[in-house]
């Protein structure tokens, strides 16, 4: 494998890891904060929507980790194989977390903003500040799948061209 094939995939994998390392804890964050300025904060279940934020934060932040990781799998024009195998099964379960957090963290928003008719000060309605909210936390379900992809095609050996 030539030197140019190495850097290639080393840089991928690097500014992959770097934009989740980042990314993560701003989205987190951000996320967190905004969840308690939203009109369905009285409610207590939206301490469970902070907390599942937070929690597919860390996992998206995790996956970020194993992708700057992976590119210790490549020495010299050479890339083990039999190594790389167990990081992208770790980072195919960092992925599926993520996207299982999202869902959750969404789904009970959602339960939240249907069961609020029987409020006092009357129903949450469904504005623009709540579906950006639900556009911003459903960016992260495709940014893990969109980083394990590229990982998976960066340490997935490539068959020999003839």
């Amino acid at each position: 494998m030539s030197p140019e094939w190495e850097r290639t995939k080393k840089l991928r994998l690097l500014l992959t890891g770097l934009a989740l390392m980042i990314g993560y804890p701003i989205i987190a964050v951000v996320g967190v904060t905004w969840t308690f300025f939203l009109p369905v904060s009285e409610n207590t279940l939206s301490i469970g929507v902070a907390l599942t934020v937070g929690m597919f934060a860390l996992f998206g932040w995790l996956l970020g980790l194993s992708v700057l990781l992976s590119q210790s799998y490549f020495r010299g024009g050479f890339f083990d194989v039999a190594g790389s195998r167990v990081l992208v099964r770790q980072a195919l379960v960092l992925c599926i977390g993520t996207v299982v957090m999202n869902g959750f963290s969404e789904a009970l928003l959602a339960l939240i903003i249907s069961t609020s008719a029987d409020r006092s000060s009357g129903p949450i309605v469904l504005d623009a500040e709540l579906v950006l909210y639900l556009v911003f936390m459903a960016a992260p379900m495709f940014m893990a799948g969109i980083a394990w992809w590229l990982m998976f095609k960066s340490v997935r050996p490539e068959p020999p061209q003839w």
